[in-house]
């Protein structure tokens, strides 16, 4: 029509040209979206692994296949017999008072003979309550790394298991395998209160306990064997008093601590075994501060 200017219609085909780049490019966009933050979380991921000092030091163990075996000390308790307690209760009337059943202490006579008092030993029967609460600070960390795990007494784990699995040794005094696994380091348990500094004999540390248990100071042993060829890695955590246990547990679940560690073990220290004695602060019956006061690698 005159005074019109007709415009040529663009066919189906050549729309589809137009537009087919531009969804092309946001789906192009959207993968390399997808694949960078792919790999942004891998990488945060991989460097979070790599720099979290306690998952390094557990590594020997939670590369192991099979379930670590946890040792947990059993201390040395005397029970009274069931007849003696039901002889005392019927001859005190006191068991009418104690009808709910709950346990007591009978009381015993000065001049009594251990045989009247019927006593006799409860060996791997209890556990000190502050060994029960390292082996949860244990526990709590490998469950965190979805790692299978074992508990069982020193007299329930044979020498070929422990050279086959590896294991966490709960409690000096009262775990004999800590003792036989250890007794030929540098830094072992003396009597009671005393560590020794086999390398060094006229250096140790001694701990000066109070009558009334009210501590304020302990100490303990970490010790770490990787470095060997016939057996799995081994971990002992032995205080010289239960806060010192349950204080070197809790030093190696933290991170802070396990750095410290790390800075005075130098490099190899993933490779190498060790033994590092703390210096634990009390206060109100629980750990208020670890020092490293001497390490040992080999």
């Amino acid at each position: 029509m005159p005074g019109i200017e007709e415009v040529p219609a663009q066919s189906g085909v050549e729309e589809l040209h137009r537009s087919f780049p531009f969804r092309l490019s946001r789906r192009l966009a959207a993968l390399l979206t997808t694949a960078l933050l792919i790999v942004g979380l891998t990488g945060i991921w991989y460097v979070h692994r790599v720099s979290d000092p306690v998952r390094q030091f557990w590594a020997p163990m939670l590369a192991d296949p099979r379930p670590i075996l946890i040792s947990i000390g059993s201390n040395a308790v005397y029970r009274m017999g069931e007849h003696e307690i039901d002889e005392y209760l019927s001859k005190t009337g006191a068991d009418e008072q104690n009808s709910e059943g709950m346990e007591f202490f009978p009381p015993l006579k000065p001049d009594q003979s251990f045989a009247s008092t019927g006593l006799y030993p409860a060996p791997d029967s209890f556990v000190a309550l502050a060994d029960v609460a390292a082996t949860t600070e244990i526990v709590r960390m490998l469950t965190r790394y979805g790692k299978d795990f074992d508990e069982r007494f020193p007299n329930d784990i044979s020498f070929s298991e422990m050279r086959e699995h590896s294991a966490v040794l709960i409690g000096g005094a009262n775990n004999l395998i800590t003792r036989d696994m250890t007794k030929n380091l540098p830094f072992v348990r003396r009597g009671r209160n005393w560590i020794k500094d086999r390398d060094h004999p006229d250096k140790g540390w001694d701990l000066h306990a109070s009558d009334d248990l009210h501590d304020t100071d302990d100490y303990a042993i970490i010790t770490r064997l990787v470095a060997k060829d016939d057996a799995a890695p081994m971990v002992a955590v032995a205080g010289l008093g239960g806060h010192g246990t349950l204080a070197a547990a809790e030093f190696l679940c933290k991170p802070d601590y396990v750095r410290s560690l790390r800075a005075q073990l130098g490099p190899d220290w993933l490779k190498r075994n060790f033994q590092a004695v703390l210096h634990i602060k009390i206060i109100d019956f629980k750990p208020s501060s670890m020092e490293i006061v001497a390490t040992r690698q080999w």
